[in-house]
């Protein structure tokens, strides 16, 4: 366990902090003196526990020691590191300011064990350090316990800072498990990474089979947020059905769990490469569960830079438009009637995992909101072109020739190597758009974004961009 101790009273700083570190699992004891110094510390490191003395100074430097700055100390770790265990310490019993900060910590599963603890507690200096001492024993305790966990990664590296570790082992502990397997399932460009994450008993028993989001709190919060008001929404079966959240006590990281049956082995691209048939049967399915979103939504009529925004934000379409020498001001001005709804607004291959069977359930809901309807079909469809895994299974190279033709639709299905899954996602498209000029408004969107990635191949997006944007310029 790692604790950040702020007190500004050398002598007492030492005397406690030697304690502090002579307890079993207490691994190190931060010291800071100042508030600049205690942020510092906060910013750069992952803590267990935070310690604070109110009254202390501003900085290394100055000799006046004042409870504002404190209070600072704490707004900052409640605000970046939510449900940080923080203990503070008073000369006095706790007046209305001090009970308000306690208010502020709440009561929070912190570390997995399906009970909540408060997350703020007080200590008079004089009188209750030997209970400080015991109960930080007690957390140190609790923490070794779950720091055990095992996390298997089969020999991979998949990027799992301290943050993202503490919240999937809070998770794991949760559903009494003492090791979790991690295999990742999107290797795509999104903020936060998705994975499949088997828990298993001491046994080796696997008890629970799971799709984990981990990320910064605010990705995960946007995430659980879009669940409750969107997902919740499609049919029963068609989504991964919500397990648990873990955004307390892991110093501004997150986790959201979902469940997910062992059945679903495949992701899209793998099964459009295996199984054309059952990837074409796939994307009707979840075409027919999306409708909820679709038939719910509204004709609208924006200019397409509105589309375009949805899933390119103007800094970095201008930054592109620079580097790659394009002027399509003139295109993003036009208007185009479309239907706005509910969309995933990430619907490539590799976020549709599918049974054996072929049923399809749909996940990774980061993105989800208000969008013009055609986004998702379009991008399911070229998706197989410009997804990182796409390109690992093969998919772009064998589909790569009909790209050249996507405007013209029945060119493009001669050609294309898997004509039914196109199929069907250009009748999905037409069936949602509101128009022929909303579905190459999405088209345009979602190339356009393309150009953000290096490793996509530019010189066949940026032909391709012309394309759409002369027939854009000709409806």
């Amino acid at each position: 366990m790692k604790i950040l101790f702020v007190e500004d009273h050398e002598l007492f700083a030492e005397s406690v902090s030697q304690r502090l570190r002579s307890l079993p699992h207490v691994a190190a004891v931060l010291h800071a003196r100042a508030r600049d110094e205690a942020i510092a510390l906060l910013r750069a490191n992952f803590v267990d526990l935070l310690i604070l003395d109110l009254s202390i100074l501003e900085k290394e430097g100055e000799i006046i020691p004042d409870t504002c700055f404190g209070r600072d100390v704490f707004a900052f770790a409640q605000s970046n590191a939510p449900g940080l265990p923080t203990y503070l310490l008073t000369t006095s019993e706790p007046d209305d300011a001090l009970m308000g900060l306690m208010r502020e910590g709440d009561r929070y599963d912190i570390w997995g064990e399906q009970r909540d603890v408060a997350a703020v507690g007080y200590y008079q200096k004089e009188r209750s350090i030997d209970q400080l001492i015991a109960d930080v024993q007690r957390i140190a305790a609790t923490v070794a316990a779950l720091d055990a966990i095992t996390v298997d990664t089969r020999g991979r590296s998949l990027g799992l800072n301290e943050g993202y570790l503490r919240a999937i082992k809070v998770f794991t502990r949760q559903r009494g498990g003492d090791v979790i397997e991690l295999k990742p399932l999107d290797g795509g460009k999104s903020r936060a990474s998705v994975m499949h994450g088997l828990v298993k008993n001491s046994n080796d028993h696997v008890i629970a089979s799971t799709v984990i989001k981990i990320g910064a709190r605010p990705a995960i919060e946007q995430e659980t947020n879009a669940f409750d008001r969107h997902v919740v929404n499609l049919p029963n079966g068609s989504f991964t059905p919500k397990l648990s959240t873990v955004l307390k006590g892991t110093c501004g990281s997150g986790a959201v769990v979902y469940s997910l049956a062992e059945t679903f082995t495949q992701d899209m691209f793998r099964m459009l490469m295996r199984d054309p048939g059952l990837a074409q049967g796939a994307v009707s399915d979840v075409a027919g569960a999306m409708r909820r979103w679709s038939d719910a939504g509204r004709i609208s009529e924006t200019p397409i830079a509105v589309l375009r925004a949805r899933l390119l934000w103007d800094e970095d379409f201008h930054r592109a438009m620079q580097k790659y020498g394009l002027n399509l001001s003139d295109v993003e001005a036009l208007p185009v009637r479309h239907r706005a709804g509910c969309i995933h607004a990430d619907l490539h291959g590799g976020n549709i995992l599918i049974e054996e069977s072929g049923r399809p359930i749909i996940i990774d809901f980061g993105e989800v909101g208000e969008g013009a309807s055609a986004l998702d079909p379009i991008s399911l469809d070229l998706s197989i072109y410009f997804h990182p895994d796409a390109v690992r299974d093969g998919l772009r190279a064998k589909a790569d020739h009909a790209l050249e033709s996507w405007t013209d639709p029945d060119v493009y299905l001669a050609c294309h190597p898997f004509p039914g899954y196109a199929k069907a996602c250009r009748d999905w498209a037409y069936d949602v758009a509101g128009g022929d000029r909303a579905v190459l408004a999405c088209a345009y969107a979602y190339l356009v974004r393309q150009l953000k990635f290096n490793a996509v191949d530019h010189t066949s997006t940026v032909t391709l961009i012309h394309d759409i944007a002369q027939r854009l310029r000709g409806l």
